[in-house]
């Protein structure tokens, strides 16, 4: 019985992780199709009211098997608003900035209200190397990463540590499946170890 409740428990709490693993808006890295491509989402539960970002990046900087394409991106902001002023820029040691979005009504905020693609990198690998997870993400400690949503500003630190920046994870598998057989295996570790201790107490 008390076996069956601890199962019980680790199922639930998979749920309670998929569930709460984002905030209720967010800026989002994805690849979904596993590609030189990566794109970047605003994705929300609610409606916002977006004054503006300028967002910041970093890549594996390895100009023999990576780099970014300077001439590969593009910028879409959701509707109300603009690819603001100037155009992503490289630092030339893995640091990309200046990607840009402002309200067409500024200072007036954009609503947005479901989510959006709002831009995307193509990243150049050569020799064919699969896509992983450490090649592109946030830089959240440039300066120039700054959010204004619901009337509040944050830097990308800000951003990072009130769960409003995600980032692809390139895992086939849902979270809570994992977690799932993760806690599942780990129920058959213990029953075989207390089978074990059993045995020698015999």
């Amino acid at each position: 019985m008390k076996r069956l409740l601890f199962f019980a428990l680790i199922v639930a709490s998979c749920f309670a992780v998929t569930e709460n693993a984002f905030a209720d808006w967010a800026f989002h890295i994805g690849n979904d199709n596993m590609d030189e491509t990566w794109e970047v989402f605003l994705i929300t539960n609610e409606t916002l009211q977006v004054g503006g970002y300028s967002l910041s990046f970093a890549y594996d900087y390895d100009p023999s098997a990576l780099n970014w394409v300077d001439t590969s991106y593009t910028n879409t902001p959701p509707p109300g608003m603009n690819s603001g002023f100037g155009s992503p820029t490289a630092d030339g040691s893995g640091g990309i900035s200046n990607f840009n979005g402002n309200s067409d009504s500024f200072p007036s905020a954009a609503e947005v209200f479901s989510d959006a693609q709002i831009g995307s990198f193509t990243l150049d690998y050569n020799g064919g190397r699969t896509p992983a997870i450490g090649d592109f993400g946030w830089y959240i400690d440039q300066p120039d990463f700054l959010v204004r949503v619901n009337g509040t500003d944050y830097s990308g630190t800000e951003l990072y540590e009130a769960g409003h920046l995600t980032t692809a994870t390139l895992v086939p598998l849902p979270g809570s499946g994992v977690l799932l057989l993760l806690g599942g295996t780990s129920l058959m570790v213990i029953a075989g170890v207390r089978r074990i201790q059993m045995f020698r107490l015999k």
